[in-house]
């Protein structure tokens, strides 16, 4: 997250300071390596090649440095002139690097060869990382074979592309709207009384709004600290947020920290979240609140590399307890893996979490994951198709309240890059939106055709054979209602109305033409109430029986009674999930009761029973 200002593609010609040592370029490049300082150890080694450019060694440091400031062209080319100049280091890591790099680059045909070459020299030697490469071979098959079929229904565009000038030679991230407000974090800002050479940029949080040039949110950012991270609770009366400082040169470890959130902007105190949500000695960072759907209670997600985790950053997360306390921080460790979990965000609408990674399958660098609640399980997670995903990294995905579109950040090509390098090391913020496939929902009532208004609508997703809660909406005034589903995907919806049985339709989009953009679904809802008609005739003569008295009773409690003089008809409204009981009598006759146990996928709105004298059946 460092500026670059090397030009160095397939060689390097630097016109640097001349009379120094070779040697005293390499120990000042170890030195800066050491201390995570990559920028001056690429600086440093080279100077050391501009001395002497054969040196297998150096080069191969010198991609090392590169590929830690997220310069894949440069390492790629430093990797191959190491490669090139000793065998020696072929047998060794170099070419597993190169492959990585190559990965990242999203060169999945080059980088499995590289992968497949690497396995079958290192094998005998050390198996269980040939093993690891032949496993990374595959995952570039399965990467390119990714990239190659997904369908294409998301749009990602950098914002400065839109107009919206908020990205810089730096880094940006954490974008968010709230209260026709764009929130973010930059990395560009410049603290004068740092004496590490290069200065290192400091984060701030900004905010925009009317596509107007974002400005310091001055309320939250402290002078002397990092201030980033920032996330609302769901009423919007307190923010969450991360102080950080450097650790050394470059690390940077990281506390929460809450304030109190009023209208336009105000804020009260800051207050440090207590232990053991802050750890000592570790980090906590990135902040998200999301809602247990159980209990109604907000939960806690955050970033930290404290014990107890699976990997190099674990996400966890803590219930918000009434008094502002919290419990103890648990491992979400149905998400986490043996690599980094990081950026979580929690959409409330779908109780979906979603969530960068490095451990699990991924198209390159950090991929975006999504993960669905059900209940106390989390769903296995599942990776998100490109445009959104890239061979680069993507993090802090955010989606807005109707799942249409959100932003993300990458380092992606595309992303500003400098000049003197044109080579993509930061992240910008990136604005996607869902190709427009619009499902419009019209309700009926399945007795009478009449339009439904207010029928409460719930769109799943159906992933892995388990459903996926992707829009929900309710009409008061009309009985239709749009959502904006991806295609390729099936569906199934579900419709409740009060007086009504829930309607459950399968909504199959997986074969949506292409270029048709939208589907008009009736659902039809079946009235709970229906009408039980009672016929009474003479068992003997079948004739009509006059002058009976039908009692109907609901859990052998009476709840109507009806005598008919004048005919043999009788007609009562009943309710389609409960159990009645039917009792016919009339003088010089049996009496005679009959349970009746309407089933509710009966699609009939009258249901007739006869009632004969002596024969004592129904038909």
């Amino acid at each position: 997250m460092k500026r670059i200002y090397i030009t160095l593609l397939f060689g390097i010609l630097f016109q640097g300071l001349h009379g120094q040592t070779l040697k005293a370029y390499l120990k000042a490049a170890e030195n800066a390596y050491a201390q995570k300082n990559y920028y001056s150890a690429l600086t440093y080694y080279g100077y050391a090649l501009e001395v002497d450019e054969d040196q297998p060694l150096v080069w191969y440091k010198l991609a090392e440095a590169a590929n830690m400031q997220t310069a894949y062209h440069l390492a790629d080319s430093a990797y191959q002139q190491a490669i090139n100049r000793s065998d020696s280091l072929a047998n060794q890591d170099a070419l597993y690097k190169l492959a990585q790099v190559k990965k990242q680059l999203g060169e999945y045909q080059t980088a499995q060869e590289y992968f497949y070459e690497f396995a079958a020299l290192i094998a005998g030697i050390n198996d269980s990382l040939a093993q690891r490469a032949v496993a990374q071979a595959e995952e570039c098959e399965w990467a390119r074979n990714i990239v190659e079929t997904a369908p294409r229904t998301f749009q990602v565009t950098n914002l400065d592309s839109l107009g919206i000038l908020i990205n810089s030679p730096y880094s940006e991230f954490g974008a968010q709207d709230f209260q026709e407000k764009l929130y973010f974090t930059s990395f560009r800002f410049i603290k004068e009384d740092d004496t590490y050479d290069p200065q290192r940029p400091f984060m701030k949080i900004l905010k925009g709004e009317n596509e107007q040039a974002a400005l310091l949110f001055q309320e939250i950012n402290d002078d002397s600290l990092h201030t980033a991270y920032l996330a609302f609770n769901t009423d919007a009366t307190k923010v969450y947020y991360s102080l950080c400082s450097y650790v050394a040169v470059s690390d940077i470890r990281c506390k929460l920290y809450s304030r109190d959130y009023f209208p336009n902007d105000s804020l009260g105190a800051p207050v440090a979240l207590p232990d053991p949500v802050n750890m000592t000695g570790y980090t906590a960072s990135q902040p998200n609140i999301g809602v247990d759907p159980q209990t109604g209670k907000e939960l806690l997600f955050f970033v930290s590399d404290r014990p107890g985790g699976k990997g190099d950053t674990d996400i966890w997360f803590a219930e918000i307890l009434s008094d502002s306390t919290f419990s103890e921080p648990a491992n979400l460790s149905a998400v986490n893996s043996e690599g980094s979990e990081v950026t979580p965000f929690y959409h409330r609408t779908t109780q979906t979490l979603y969530f960068s990674t490095t451990g699990w399958k991924t198209l390159g660098g950090y991929d975006v994951y999504q993960s669905s609640r059900y209940g106390p399980v989390w769903s296995a997670p599942e990776h998100i198709s490109p445009p959104v995903n890239s061979s680069f990294n993507e993090v802090y995905y955010w989606l807005n309240d109707s799942g249409g579109g959100g932003y993300l950040s990458s380092n992606r090509n595309g992303s500003i890059f400098y000049q003197d390098t044109k080579e993509f090391c930061c992240y910008d913020i990136f604005e996607f939106g869902k190709e427009q496939f619009e499902l419009n929902i019209y309700t009926f009532n399945k007795k009478n055709g009449s339009p439904l208004p207010a029928v409460d609508l719930q769109l799943y997703e159906i992933v892995n054979g388990q459903p996926r809660l992707v829009a929900s909406g309710i009409n008061p005034d009309d009985n239709s209602v749009t959502f904006y589903p991806e295609p390729g995907k099936l569906h199934v919806l579900y419709s409740n109305k009060s007086g009504f049985l829930t309607a459950v339709d399968t909504i199959d989009l997986r074969n949506v033409e292409p270029g048709k953009g939208r589907l008009d679904y009736n659902a039809y809802l079946t009235p709970v109430a229906a009408d039980l008609q009672t016929l009474v005739f003479d068992a003997d003569t079948q004739a009509p029986l006059p002058g009976a008295t039908v009692q109907l009773l609901e859990n052998g409690v009476p709840v109507s009674s009806v005598t008919n003089e004048a005919g043999n008809e009788f007609l009562f409204p009943i309710d389609r999930s409960k159990t009645y009981q039917v009792l016919v009598s009339r003088p010089g006759y049996e009496p005679q009761t009959v349970d009746i146990k309407f089933d509710s996928d009966n699609p009939e709105f009258t249901v007739v029973q006869r009632y004969t004298s002596s024969g004592m059946k129904w038909t």
